[in-house]
């Protein structure tokens, strides 16, 4: 009796033809309403200090991701959406992935984007309506954690927020098609966001980077021009969206992490050296505030 095991289908994973594929109002929906439950959950916790806070929305994008995944990946946020799609791109050839496969997909990811946006503007603006008399504080404290005054001239930020936005997409890209139906996906995602919370106290999402800041400038006290700050925003956009880029050069075209000996060795030395380099930063970042506390206290 011989006993075989088929190996992983290879990255990415195409739809199966015979199963009834959601559709993209249900795809618009699930994003948007996800983008929207995190950002109200960052706005909600944005004042409160130690892990906890940053425990309650990783948990809860646990929760969404698994509730939202059937219909739309749970991607929520651009940056894992332009991994995804990069990655279908870099390893469907022509042959496998015709022209009607491929105008789907883009579509597919204009569509998931266009709900992250709307989601994280929804969120804010719900948080401002509901939060009351200390909305204005906590969006203000909720957008300079996403986005910092600094951050522009801050080389350590800069990393930091790369490697963190690298760390998330590449646990998304692997645990939802590296390694596609592995069950706790969903917690491994939401572990990265607490991560990323804790170590750099952002969640690494332009889509509710804009969503906090626009609402912030449009419901503050002085004009939008001096709320905003729009190069730090742009900066708080971009650079998630370069390092998803980078993590999709990660996955495979050929054989899943689980199949070969040196696709093993390859994920791993890729993790070990993105969590060096995520010390490395975190270190240098908190570096420099407790400098800047230092000098603020000396004069």
């Amino acid at each position: 009796l011989h006993l075989t095991r088929e190996s992983p289908a290879p990255c990415p994973v195409s739809p199966d033809p015979n199963v009834m594929q959601p559709s993209a109002v249900s795809h618009f929906a699930c994003e948007c309403l996800g983008v929207a439950l995190l950002g109200f959950a960052l706005v909600g916790t944005a004042e409160t200090q130690g892990p906890l806070a940053a425990q309650a929305v990783g948990l809860g994008l646990a929760a969404i991701t698994y509730v939202v995944e059937p219909a739309s990946g749970a991607h929520l946020n651009p940056a894992v959406s332009l991994g995804h799609f990069i990655c279908h791109h870099l390893h469907e050839s022509s042959e496998t992935s015709p022209a009607d496969d491929a105008t789907q997909e883009r579509t597919r990811a204009l569509v998931a984007v266009v709900a992250q946006i709307l989601g994280g503007l929804a969120g804010a603006a719900g948080a401002w309506f509901a939060y009351g008399d200390s909305a204005a504080s906590m969006l203000a404290a909720a957008a300079d954690a996403i986005a910092p005054s600094d951050l522009s001239t801050s080389p350590a930020k800069l990393v930091a927020l790369f490697v963190g936005a690298f760390l998330l997409v590449f646990v998304h890209l692997h645990t939802t098609v590296g390694q596609a139906g592995t069950g706790f996906f969903g917690l491994a995602i939401g572990f990265a966001l607490v991560a990323s919370l804790v170590v750099f106290s952002s969640p690494l999402n332009p889509a509710v980077a804009l969503g906090l800041c626009l609402v912030r400038g449009l419901t503050g006290s002085g004009s939008f021009a001096e709320t905003v700050d729009v190069l730090n925003l742009g900066l708080a956009c971009a650079v998630p969206l370069l390092a998803a880029g980078l993590a999709t050069l990660t996955v495979s075209p050929s054989d899943s992490p689980l199949t070969t000996l040196g696709a093993k060795l390859r994920v791993e030395a890729i993790g070990v050296g993105a969590l060096v380099l995520a010390l490395c930063a975190s270190s240098a970042a908190h570096g420099i505030q407790s400098a800047d506390g230092m000098s603020e206290s000396f004069g």
